[in-house]
């Protein structure tokens, strides 16, 4: 978690590694896309990386509990084809 958030954080000051983290967290996106869906994928990738971010900033980090309750109303949202 920390190498990542070092990695997120520089690259949003040096464009040499935006397209690193980017690829990062796309690919994580594509990862679970192929088991979720493209939306619900796409919403996953992007509450984690504000549960890695909260857990970087807080002393208590987010309980599994929290997390799971998150990620199944996440996988529970119906795609809707872009609409």
């Amino acid at each position: 978690m920390q190498a990542t958030m070092a990695l997120v954080t520089a690259a949003a000051t040096d464009a040499n590694l935006r397209s690193l983290a980017a690829r990062w967290t796309d690919r994580l996106t594509d990862l679970l896309a192929a088991h979720v869906g493209p939306e619900r994928a796409q919403v996953a990738e992007l509450y984690l990386d504000g549960a890695m971010m909260h857990a970087a900033l807080h002393d208590e980090p987010l309980t599994r509990e929290a997390v799971t309750r998150a990620l199944r109303a996440i996988l529970a949202m119906p795609e809707t084809g872009g609409r």
